[in-house]
């Protein structure tokens, strides 16, 4: 073993890191919540999209599909990636932005440029009048990051690393060897300290005395409606200015306004107005 690491936080980012770290180090997670994966992770859309995000994310995201299509054996006994293709729509007005989004392509899973038709093919409830063309990412895949985050968390425990819930950080200063840490009335030495606390990250570094990078927390709506028929081979829907997204998730349909705004970080809840206003994008969109 090469010491001791401190990992602060349980959500995807911190449970992998740990999971990594468990064979080499005396691992000791610390989630302030109750349990693990409160968050983010818990909340997320669950998509492997080769082609979204800056270039940064584009490439960690090809980097994972090994990884996420065929896991360790250690890790879990089936893929945690199901078929499920992206659709990045546009109306009439948008089309330039289908043609800019086929030139930013680069290295990522190839995308299908689509005429209406085609695209009505896939998923019948959109109106016909609304369609300008799309994209089509067909390697696109559900993530089933449930599975996935448990996985990492018994990969942990099966090294020795130690896991703690309600286990907030009050403190974090340097010593001589490392670092000390006081959470929920213990205190915890170690050689490393990862931060995986998300949108408390800079909260985290200031704990111990380093400048915050200055993360931005935003907040981002998602909520449930009961799938019409129709839709079972549909693949997700995606604005191609991100204004909205849907995707179908068992007998119901994830649904989002797909919004970023800047917020404190906290227990986020959905406020009514995204809601409505996702509700009335997609409805535009859709019979």
């Amino acid at each position: 073993m090469n010491g001791r690491a401190l990992v602060i936080g349980g959500g995807i980012a911190g449970v992998s890191a740990a999971y990594a770290l468990a064979p080499h180090f005396d691992v000791i997670l610390l989630e302030r919540e109750s349990t693990l994966a409160y968050h983010t992770t818990g909340r997320s859309a669950a998509q492997y999209i080769e082609n979204y995000g800056v270039p940064a994310v584009r490439a960690l995201t090809r980097a994972s599909h090994g990884f996420l299509s065929d896991p360790p054996d250690d890790l879990a006994d089936h893929p945690l990636l199901s078929p499920c293709a992206v659709m990045m729509i546009a109306r009439p007005d948008q089309t330039q932005q289908l043609e800019a989004a086929l030139i930013a392509e680069g290295g990522g899973a190839e995308m299908k440029r689509l005429e209406p038709k085609d695209a009505l093919e896939l998923c019948p409830i959109l109106r016909p009048e609304y369609l300008g063309g799309a994209l089509l990412e067909e390697d696109g895949a559900d993530i089933d990051v449930a599975a996935l985050h448990q996985a990492f968390v018994r990969g942990i425990r099966k090294h020795g690393g130690e896991i703690r819930t309600d286990a907030g950080v009050s403190s974090l200063e340097a010593t001589t060897g490392g670092w000390r840490a006081a959470s929920s009335g213990d205190v915890v030495e170690a050689d490393l300290v990862i931060n995986a606390g998300g949108a408390w990250g800079d909260q985290i570094a200031g704990l111990a005395g380093i400048p915050p990078v200055g993360l931005v927390p935003k907040r981002r709506t998602a909520f449930m409606v009961t799938a019409p028929a129709g839709l079972e081979d549909s693949p997700m829907i995606v604005d191609i200015d991100e204004q909205f997204y849907f995707k179908r998730d068992g007998q119901q349909i994830l649904c989002s306004p797909a919004e970023e705004v800047p917020s404190e970080p906290c227990d986020a809840r959905p406020r009514e107005i995204d809601i409505a206003i996702a509700i009335d994008r997609i409805n535009d969109a859709t019979t």
